[in-house]
């Protein structure tokens, strides 16, 4: 998740993103020690490093900086189970300089922050769950929070916006008929380049046209280029056949899908189930829900928003979509995430059972 470094309220300054993600993707991180050695204090470094040469003009001195800025960590859910204590032991201090923020939690606080749903104005108020469906790059996580906690929540692996690209890629290589084009790095860089970009223009077109000068060269004389063309629906369709023939049976062994329902087949009924087992972990009746918030970068893509509506819809019935359902300006759902992190109040810490804790 993002790594956000915020100042004092008191002091005037802004803060710095940082986005190590791409880090985590590294099998040698699955040791929580190596995790927070390799990805977390670098990110973390760099982030205060920024900020103090950003400001150091300003205040004539970075000590007085380095005491009022504050990390705050996102992560998803699933590391707090997957790492745990052995992460707080390494890295989460006493002196409160640092600290950790589940992704969901901190996605509300953001959209709080900007009136997108309502700060709560009493005990009561905060006790109502909110529900939310996080669709980024690599999967996609829904959460039911109650009391800024994590009560319940489930995670798609391989459920997410660069699904469509990869799909793009080998139908892409698929169409061009020769196995050793995929295994030519050049080649297979400018196909992936071209299917993100093409990817990226479906969020707003119904068709793409794909093309790639000189992919052929030295391989086809008469006609060295790619020219092709990818609707949206096809490549929706390539998609959903792709998750149901090799990422719906995983999630189905790795128990984060509803046994109750029958193992789904396409996007609407693949977060039907989803969004089922969250409500059945926490025992929570979909009426007890005030907000189902939609954030993530991967939500841009049309077919994650009409599954997260229809899902709804088919749960709670056709009054929630138009008083529950929340869809935040699409260039904002990535974005909530750090907002949340970076509106904490220094004078308070988190804890992932507890919540907010006053210091």
């Amino acid at each position: 998740g993002p790594v956000s470094t915020s100042k004092d309220p008191s002091s005037n300054g802004t803060g710095t993103v940082v986005l190590p993600f791409m880090e985590l993707q590294q099998n040698s991180h699955h040791d929580a020690a190596t995790l927070v050695q390799n990805v977390f204090v670098p990110a973390v470094s760099e982030a205060m490093e920024r900020v103090v040469m950003d400001n150091t003009s300003d205040t004539g001195t970075d000590d007085h900086l380095k005491r009022n800025l504050r990390i705050v960590l996102t992560l998803p859910p699933a590391f707090y189970n997957q790492y745990g204590e052995s992460f707080f032991r390494n890295y989460h201090n006493e002196s409160h300089h640092t600290m950790t923020v589940p992704e969901p939690v901190a996605a509300i606080w953001g959209a709080q922050e900007l009136s997108i749903i309502p700060t709560p104005q009493s005990k009561e108020e905060n006790s109502s769950s909110i529900l939310v469906v996080d669709v980024g790059g690599l999967s996609s996580t829904i959460s039911l929070v109650r009391e800024d906690r994590v009560i319940s929540y489930t995670t798609l692996f391989n459920v997410g916006g660069e699904s469509f690209i990869q799909q793009l890629v080998d139908r892409i290589l698929s169409e061009v008929g020769d196995e050793n084009m995929a295994k030519d790095p050049m080649c297979l860089a400018l196909i992936q380049s071209s299917s993100r970009s093409s990817v990226l223009e479906l969020v707003n077109k119904t068709q793409s046209k794909i093309h790639i000068p000189f992919l052929f060269m030295g391989r086809k004389s008469d006609d060295p280029h790619l020219d092709t063309t990818i609707s949206r629906t096809v490549l929706e369709k390539t998609v959903q056949d792709h998750w149901d023939r090799k990422v719906v049976p995983q999630l189905l062994e790795g128990n984060v899908l509803s046994s109750s329902l029958p193992p789904p087949t396409g996007a609407t009924a693949l977060f039907t189930s989803a969004v089922t087992k969250v409500l059945e972990d926490s025992d929570e009746i979909p009426n007890n829900i005030s907000r189902i918030l939609l954030v993530g970068g991967g939500s841009k893509h049309k077919l994650f928003e009409e599954a997260c509506k229809e899902s709804i819809f088919a749960l709670m019935g056709p009054a929630a979509n138009s008083e529950k359902l929340v869809l935040p300006e699409t260039s904002l759902r990535a974005e909530l995430t750090a907002l949340g992190a970076a509106s904490l109040l220094p004078n308070f810490d988190y804890d992932f059972d507890k919540g907010l804790e006053s210091i």
